[in-house]
């Protein structure tokens, strides 16, 4: 961590924005808003404290939906701060904020913006990341209007691929409202339809990396190969610009093996995180955060394709890094604890997968407490090792456990929420409550509709338990039914040797093998 903090040196940049902060406190009489761009968390805490040295008294105040249920928690806790303090630091907007027009935090901002004006008599703060400032001035516009300044103490640091965006764990583009999602692909597409002449050609590379996320995550397949073009650009652009032996060319052949992996083809997969690897290995050596990723992508991907034991060596070789570079108590380490788990638990290993769900959901709950989305994702596994040993009411509690954290943080519509039904569908079809397995599978299928729509991998998952849940129940035309239709979509998906496919086909073999009287 301290080698870490001592690249983060001021920028004659962040010293520029520094000094117009001063010009700006010292004409404050009042409410301003300064929205704050950063994308380290360790260094925006190095510029609170250089803003501190301005002599005016501040503090930082962290939002979660827990802390803040309403907006006018929300609202009141600011105007009582204004009294003590002139300057509040408000931080973790990005998790509060959903970003949703009919999302309550986001009316709050545009409906109460007179009333913080109002009774905050102090400069406020957001401190977000360029997700989330694009988001809040698309999204809450009126309340954009009001800034003072915008300022940027963005850092020119190692890009971690793979990494969340902020200090909170949180998939920001994932996180996206499908709505929000869609609207930014159509911008950024009308702008690149006439880009301006002097545009840098690294911010159009740029560009096309966001549009491959953005695509990516709409979980259609015409989605990723689109998200994989984009990506090919963004790749062939970085080579023009940099050569070969570049982390930019890292990042993009990371990316192209991340839409391969989802698209069924792991093999391609690996053949492009291995040249990412090579190349990153060739140029920096091996203790690095970015070859901790690849090798836990990769590890990811051999799982997939049915060798847990192959998978474990990559985990433990990005355990293996990660352990150095940040010690134990670092969310790498537990994501690291957490596949290894996984593995163990592909590989029958019940109890050693215990040990390490549980080593990982440790870590997690001294980082970010209890009410966070990577507690609910170790609860969850932690039920997945206790169903396999065959503890289905043990395995319910955890799952329930992830299933009201998730409600928290994403609301009802979220695929997290629809794995969490699923799951908590699975333990009552293994106690024989089949009428409650089907309620639950449903409830999982009716969300995974209204986010991905009906040619999604994940709707054939629930059609395939829902037609297992029929054929248990005897209705064996409903069981074919409903197996018909997840084979459809995942041959649609993937080519007829992929597991999935596999799997679905089998259970309808099943169906149709006649009993022996």
């Amino acid at each position: 961590m301290e080698q870490m903090a001592d690249t983060h040196e001021l920028t004659s940049d962040h010293k520029e924005e520094l000094r117009r902060i001063g010009r700006l406190l010292e004409i404050a009489d009042g409410f301003q808003l300064f929205i704050a761009e950063f994308n380290d968390p360790l260094f925006r805490k190095k510029i609170i404290e250089e803003i501190s040295a301005f002599g005016v008294k501040a503090t930082v105040l962290e939002v979660d939906r827990r802390k803040f249920p309403k907006f006018n928690d929300f609202e009141k806790k600011i105007a009582q701060l204004s009294k003590e303090y002139k300057i509040i630091h408000v931080i973790d907007l990005d998790t509060w904020l959903k970003m949703d027009e009919g999302d309550r935090m986001v009316l709050g901002f545009n409906y109460h913006r007179e009333g913080i004006a109002r009774t905050c008599n102090a400069s406020l703060f957001l401190w977000m990341t360029e997700l989330g400032i694009y988001s809040f001035m698309t999204t809450i516009p009126d309340m954009w209007s009001w800034r003072s300044a915008v300022l940027s103490f963005l850092i020119e640091k190692e890009k971690t691929i793979g990494s969340p965006l902020a200090d909170k764990g949180y998939d920001y583009i994932k996180a996206m409202p499908l709505q929000r999602r869609l609207a930014r692909i159509k911008e950024i597409e009308e702008y690149l339809k006439a880009p301006p002449p002097d545009l840098e050609r690294r911010l159009l590379a740029e560009l096309h990396k966001e549009l491959g996320k953005l695509y990516i995550h709409l979980g259609t397949r015409d989605g990723l190969q689109k998200g994989m073009g984009y990506f090919e650009r963004a790749l062939k652009i970085d080579i023009d610009l940099y050569g070969e032996r570049h982390q930019s060319v890292v990042e993009d052949y990371n990316n192209i093996g991340s839409a391969w992996d989802s698209l069924g083809e792991s093999e391609k997969a690996l053949e492009y995180f291995e040249k990412a690897l090579k190349i990153y290995i060739d140029v920096k050596g091996e203790n690095y955060l970015t070859v901790a990723t690849l090798y836990n992508n990769m590890g990811l991907t051999w799982d997939k394709l049915g060798d847990s034991k192959k998978a474990l060596e990559f985990y433990e070789k990005a355990l293996k890094i990660d352990l150095i570079l940040f010690g134990e108590s670092h969310p790498n380490v537990a994501i690291r604890y957490n596949n290894i788990g996984l593995a163990w638990i592909n590989l029958g290993e019940y109890s050693k997968a215990l040990v390490y769900c549980e080593k990982a959901l440790k870590i997690d709950l001294t980082l970010y407490g209890e009410s966070h989305p990577n507690i609910a994702i170790r609860y969850n596994n932690i039920g997945l090792a206790w169903e396999k040993i065959g503890e289905s009411k043990k395995a319910q509690d955890y799952y329930e456990r992830a299933l009201e954290i998730d409600l928290k943080v994403y609301g009802e519509n979220h695929p997290n929420i629809a794995n969490r039904y699923n799951n908590i569908g699975s333990t009552w079809y293994r106690l024989g409550e089949l009428r409650k397995a089907l309620e639950y599978y449903e409830k999982a299928l009716e969300i995974d509709l209204k986010v991905y729509g009906d040619k999604h991998p994940g709707i054939a998952y629930d059609y395939n338990n829902i037609g297992m849940a029929w054929k248990r129940l005897g209705a064996s035309k409903q069981a074919l039914k409903y197996l018909e239709k997840a084979l459809k979509i995942s041959r649609g998906f993937y080519k007829d040797n992929h597991l999935h496919v596999m799997k679905i086909r089998n259970n309808i073999n099943l169906l149709q093998k006649p009993n022996p009287q």
